[in-house]
């Protein structure tokens, strides 16, 4: 990441470095615990984009325990962040939105067809996949009841698709 990098030159360096420009640029204490947030905020995001991009995983398989990881990371980090409150915010809403399908099976709310990732492949992908299994829930913080229905409808969504799978290849 590039703001790593900036960052880990210290302020000295970038003094030094800044110093030497024809538009020399003086970088406050403030702009370096601005870097900090973002680089705090955005790791998972990046980590996640490069175990994607690696062609070892199986990547129906990430998309959930990624998801339920970014937001739980998000939900955590709020409380340290000074100057990028709004950018967690933003991150947040993006993600709620960008994959509400997934969000509304995970709170076992009315499903509507069109929500994006709405597919129940993403979340028994993730289950059967014996890295994830069901790890991932303990990021989403859910009463002990509200986890037990959770896996029991993911298990459920399981066996229903085992059932369609037979049928259609017994008929």
């Amino acid at each position: 990441m590039l703001i790593k990098s900036i960052y880990s030159n210290g302020k000295n360096d970038l003094e030094l470095i800044t110093s030497l420009m024809d538009n020399g640029i003086k970088f406050s204490n403030n702009d370096f615990i601005i870097l900090e947030e973002l680089i705090d905020i955005l790791e998972p995001f990046y980590e996640i984009s490069i175990k994607c991009q690696a062609g070892t995983a199986v990547t129906a398989s990430l998309v959930v325990p990624s998801i339920v990881h970014l937001t739980a990371h998000l939900r955590d980090i709020k409380q340290n962040v000074s100057f990028c409150a709004k950018l967690i915010q933003q991150l947040q809403e993006s993600i709620k939105t960008r994959f509400s399908g997934i969000f509304n099976r995970l709170n076992l709310a009315e499903l509507i067809d069109n929500a994006p990732y709405a597919d129940s492949l993403y979340l028994m992908a993730a289950v059967l996949d014996p890295l994830f299994k069901f790890y991932w829930i303990r990021d989403l913080q859910l009463s002990v009841p509200m986890e037990t229905r959770l896996k029991q409808s993911i298990i459920q969504l399981i066996i229903d698709e085992m059932n369609n799978d037979s049928t259609t290849t017994t008929t």
